[in-house]
């Protein structure tokens, strides 16, 4: 497996396999490459060799946990971030599922990291390799929002519900300070707070409740952030107008081909 990312500069992975299991009768190898360039040279470059021994799938009627050579494994990636209206939908299930970790949810993967061709539009990545981060194209901002390995959430319906805090590391992050602010889009105070939460190795903690009376003809803002035990910043989410169903945007097409997976306008339509 081999591919470009386009960024600016490049970056260029590949993944080979380097032994089989017929002479030997072993797990195969892997080697991957990673090799990062700007203007033709090569700036940082990185090699590793993997193998997978076993892989292991635990279920209980509270837990799914998955284990890739004895260690276990929270996937996190996308699903469906092709765009910003669609993101913003999408956004409170990939969520949710973390906030679920392992109780009962084991992980998600992207389902395409770059489109296939120019009429596209499922990736993160347009079909030439150019991040989607402006106009309706900002499924990578809201993937970057909901997918980093430390995360903070706000769990909410019709009204916020709980904060939630993930760590998908494998160190232990200690005593950490989970804060909040909401206010009105013309920027009055509704409310804030701050609280203390432990998040060791590879975990999931509530916490605690969150609420206020939501009026329906207002506009919130909720940002969250999450500090280290010494005050560093180790996650941030902030929800624009989260309680209100995102209105569909001026010319987003109504329309889609289930086969095909483009979006379709009528010729001359939004003229």
């Amino acid at each position: 497996m081999s591919g470009t990312l386009l960024r600016g500069g490049s970056a260029l992975y590949r993944v080979k396999r380097v032994s089989g299991t017929l002479l030997r009768g072993g797990s195969a190898l892997h080697r991957a490459d990673l090799e990062v360039r700007s203007a033709g040279e090569a700036q940082l470059a990185s090699s590793t060799t993997f193998g997978i021994r076993t892989i292991e799938l635990r279920r209980t009627a509270t837990e799914t946990r998955l284990l890739f050579n004895g260690k276990p494994i929270y996937l996190r990636g996308a699903t469906y971030w092709p765009d910003l209206y669609l993101s913003a939908i999408d956004r409170p299930r990939y969520e949710h599922y973390r906030m679920q970790k392992y109780d009962p949810n084991a992980g998600y993967f992207l389902f395409m990291w770059i489109d296939f061709c120019p009429q596209s539009f499922y990736g993160v990545y347009d079909y030439w390799g150019r991040p989607k981060v402006e106009g309706l194209g900002g499924g990578l901002r809201a993937l970057e929002e909901s997918n980093k390995p430390v995360g903070i959430f706000m769990e909410y319906k019709d009204a916020p519900v709980a904060i939630h805090a993930v760590n998908d590391l494998l160190a232990d992050l200690g005593d950490c300070w989970a804060e909040w602010l909401v206010t009105t889009e013309r920027g009055a105070e509704v409310t804030k707070g701050k609280a203390q939460v432990h998040l060791g190795p590879d975990s999931h903690a509530r916490v605690g409740s969150l609420s206020f009376q939501v009026q329906k003809a207002t506009v919130y803002r909720v940002t969250l952030w999450l500090r280290a035990p010494d005050g560093r910043e180790l996650a941030r989410n902030v929800y624009v107008d989260p309680f209100h169903h995102p209105p569909r945007p001026q010319g987003y097409s109504r329309r889609m081909d289930p086969d095909i997976g483009m979006r379709l306008w009528w010729a001359g339509e939004g003229k």
